[in-house]
């Protein structure tokens, strides 16, 4: 995912978070969130290139942080990830591939 992509979908949590407060259309943002941005999120993370996947990983972490009000998910997500535990995730990846590759 390129950068401009990646900074385009965090700011668009906050843009959610911003329209589901002042009660605009709270029902539309709710199914715009289930029918078209949770399959593309959980289909980023299911990615096999590791790049993409940790990229939307972050996304999922800035709706998490960003629009945790909108959808059940987003809430649960806020508790179970961090920045940290990401970079941690990739740290150790980069371990075991190093690993795997000295053998």
């Amino acid at each position: 995912m390129k950068n401009a992509a990646k900074s385009s979908l965090t700011s668009m949590a906050s843009e959610i978070s911003h329209h589901y407060s002042k009660e605009e259309n709270k029902e539309g943002i709710r199914r715009l969130v289930e029918s078209v941005m949770l399959p593309r999120l959980k289909g980023g993370i299911q990615h096999k290139e590791e790049g993409r996947f940790f990229d939307f990983l972050h996304v999922l972490i800035a709706f998490g942080q960003k629009s945790a009000s909108v959808h059940g998910t987003f809430k649960e997500v806020d508790k179970l990830l961090t920045p940290e535990i990401v970079e941690g995730l990739q740290d150790l990846q980069v371990h075991l591939r190093t690993r795997a590759m000295n053998k």
